[in-house]
């Protein structure tokens, strides 16, 4: 057997491998109660320490775990765009956006702090860090909330309404900081005003890029979504629908990049252009098979990107952030949720907005592709382990919660819940 053969070969062995420890680890927790998203982590984890103790990750698997890796990221901002409910969010905005900001700006203000004076840390990584703990995983609580029949109460509607505010609003975040990024790294030149007027060229360009680029997925979903997606409806076996849809998702994604934006940016806004279509919706059924198959590796992809040296460092740096993470999202969220709800709702809300996993994931790991400047190693693993501790601990409070204040989730009618509820809490 050639060499190229036996690295393939072994490449199809591991990826064969990871598929099955997947699947057994995500019906496993499932049946506990535990996000699968930590098991998928820990996988990735115990992976980086194998070959940390007996190196076998030679170039081939490498990246074949890294493109799995990609895949997984699309697959999963895809699906969060296809699952969100734009008009329902606009027709809701004033109710959310009160608590929205002042969770994103007490929470990404906390990191910042925690980050910065706490730490110690240089500026770049402290920004990565609180725009990281801006957003929220809205899987991990709602599959909480659904449970318990929640989900159609006001309050789990202004929860959901909030979540998807917040990991939209952090995605525009990253966006920005990354437009940014020259100019915060110390490479720029010249008097301070004159750095601080290429910062506002740079946010300015960054920003009519989103707009332009949004402008034209709007004109695509409004004038060319439905005709194409009743078109290919047609198509024969039941698959080939989605996989034509998630083509051209992958096409948007593509364009996206191309403009300067990540990856992680183009998955999001393809799933966005699909999402007021009820008939591309029902067609995501097909899509959830790829789903299950590739999301897994992206969260494998951020355990192995830990670095088993920097591990005792990692969780010295996320044990100091978990307090300003918890404190600064149930601060940020308890105190406006006030105004409008009772002070046991404004404590379910809080603490469900407690949970970072999915978008935290991707700003933290395209800081640290970046360079160590940007984010180092250390504070890399301090963000998963926040991520992993408030996965797995928020959940079990929400839940002692929603059964010692039923009163707080009556079921409401013509909820905009349920379709955002479908997400999968990977």
């Amino acid at each position: 057997m050639s060499p190229l053969s036996q690295h393939l070969t072994i490449s199809v062995l591991a990826f064969g491998v990871v598929i099955i420890a997947a699947i057994v680890t995500r019906n496993a927790l499932r049946r506990i109660g535990v996000p699968p998203l930590v098991g998928f982590v820990v996988i990735g984890l115990l992976i980086g320490l194998c070959d940390h103790f007996w190196p076998f990750m030679d170039r081939q698997i490498g990246y074949s775990l890294h493109l799995l890796g990609e895949l997984g990221l699309f697959a999963l901002l895809f699906r969060v765009g296809l699952d969100s409910n734009l008009p329902g969010l606009v027709r809701q905005l004033r109710r959310a956006s009160v608590i929205w900001f002042g969770n994103v700006v007490v929470s990404g203000g906390a990191g910042f702090i925690g980050s910065r004076y706490a730490l110690g840390l240089e500026l770049v990584p402290s920004i990565f860090v609180a725009v990281a703990f801006t957003a929220t995983s809205i899987g991990i609580s709602l599959s909480v909330w659904q449970e318990a029949a929640a989900l159609r109460s006001r309050n789990g509607e202004l929860l959901t309404d909030v979540a998807e505010l917040d990991d939209l609003s952090a995605i525009v975040f990253m966006i920005i900081l990354f437009s940014v990024l020259p100019y915060l790294n110390g490479s720029a030149h010249g008097s301070s005003i004159e750095v601080a007027g290429h910062i506002g060229a740079a946010v300015g360009w960054a920003v009519l890029k989103m707009v332009l680029f949004g402008g034209a997925c709007v004109l695509f979903s409004r004038f060319a979504e439905r005709p194409i997606t009743r078109f290919v409806s047609r198509f024969e076996p039941v698959p080939d629908p989605m996989l034509v849809i998630v083509g051209i998702g992958v096409v948007i994604a593509a364009v996206a990049g191309l403009l300067g934006f990540s990856l992680a940016v183009g998955a999001l806004f393809a799933g966005l252009v699909f999402s007021r279509d009820p008939q591309a919706v029902r067609i995501e059924s097909s899509f959830v098979v790829l789903y299950e198959l590739f999301v897994p590796f992206f969260f494998i992809a951020i355990g192995l990107q830990v670095d088993w040296a920097t591990l005792g460092p990692g969780i010295t740096i996320g044990a100091v952030l978990l307090a300003f993470a918890v404190v600064g999202k149930f601060v940020g969220a308890w105190v406006p949720a006030r105004l409008t709800c009772s002070a046991a709702g404004a404590s379910l809300i809080a603490v469900s907005m407690v949970p970072r996993a999915e978008i935290a994931f991707v700003i933290a790991r395209e800081g640290m592709s970046r360079g160590p400047w940007s984010l180092p190693a250390a504070v890399f693993s301090g963000v998963v382990f926040v991520s992993l501790i408030t996965a797995l601990v928020a959940p079990v409070i929400t839940r002692v919660m929603l059964t010692r204040w039923p009163n707080e989730t009556l079921p409401e009618e013509d909820s905009l819940a349920p379709r955002i509820a479908n997400r999968p809490i990977d």
